[in-house]
């Protein structure tokens, strides 16, 4: 039975305002607006360094495939975002001196509502997202909270030991094939003249020490590997390739300082 004119008037008052509210409300914008918390355990490097404060990378929120950076001063816990939704949005937190990010998934690592939390865990995981905006599509299918696991098993306690290329190739392929998901392997280097203690900008390393003679070894693996040294506030950067590797060192706010370019795998001497 169709409704009476008068009826139909009533029905079309109440439907149209509740259609304007639901419609304002954030689950049918294309963003949201989260509160990113940062736990004091993210940077190791932090307590060693003067406050530099903190850069942010998350995905556009009105530019699909892009990135925006946003500065947060030095001491902040929490601080509001603007993100677009999705089934796996990245936000990376990077100490502004340097070092590994901590990273947060939208919505995965949500808790309490709209609080964020970022940690170590996760940013790799969230670096790796990151660099994938462009094939945001592609990445549609990926079921990430099981890749959160995987990579927490696979990683042996330390999420940046895994191979982030073949991962990458994985994950483009449409394919999250367990095996596909390996440890890169590692290779020991010696510097001379590196007095100290040193602690590397990867949380889930432990520090090292040079010897009475100045000498360090360190166990690297390929691409940037960073240390802090606590006394001087140098920082250490090795870039490990396939058949070289190099390295430099920032001593305070001076410019780089280029070592042994190019030096073949094997030890510093």
């Amino acid at each position: 039975m169709r409704p009476c004119g008068i009826l139909k008037g009533f029905i079309l008052t109440l439907v149209i305002p509740c259609l304007t509210l639901v419609s304002g409300c954030s689950w049918f914008s294309e963003s949201a607006v989260v509160t990113v918390e940062i736990s004091k355990d993210c940077f190791p490097w932090e307590p060693y360094l003067p406050a530099s404060g903190y850069r942010v990378v998350y995905p556009a929120p009105d530019n699909p495939g892009e990135k925006e950076i946003l500065d947060i001063d030095a001491g902040a816990t929490a601080f509001g975002l603007r993100i677009p939704k999705g089934s796996a949005v990245p936000v990376a937190v990077y100490l502004a001196s340097g070092g590994k990010p901590s990273g947060g998934i939208f919505p995965q690592t949500l808790s309490d509502g709209m609080h964020l939390g970022v940690s170590p865990e996760h940013g790799f995981l969230a670096e790796l997202l990151l660099s994938l905006l462009p094939e945001g599509e592609r990445m549609e299918s990926v079921n990430i909270s099981r890749l959160m696991e995987v990579i927490r098993d696979k990683g042996g306690g330390n999420p940046w030991s895994i191979d982030p290329e073949i991962l990458t190739m994985s994950l483009l392929l449409g394919s999250m094939a367990e095996y596909r998901i390996k440890q890169q392997e590692t290779t020991e280097y010696t510097f001379e003249d590196m007095p100290g203690g040193w602690i590397p900008g990867n949380p889930f390393l432990k520090a090292a020490s040079s010897g009475p003679s100045g000498l360090l070894t360190l166990t690297l693996y390929p691409g940037i590997n960073s240390y802090l040294n606590s006394e001087s506030g140098d920082r250490l950067y090795i870039d490990v390739g396939k058949d070289a590797a190099e390295y430099i060192v920032v001593t305070g706010e001076e410019n780089l300082e280029t070592k042994n370019p190019g030096v073949s795998a094997g030890a510093f001497y």
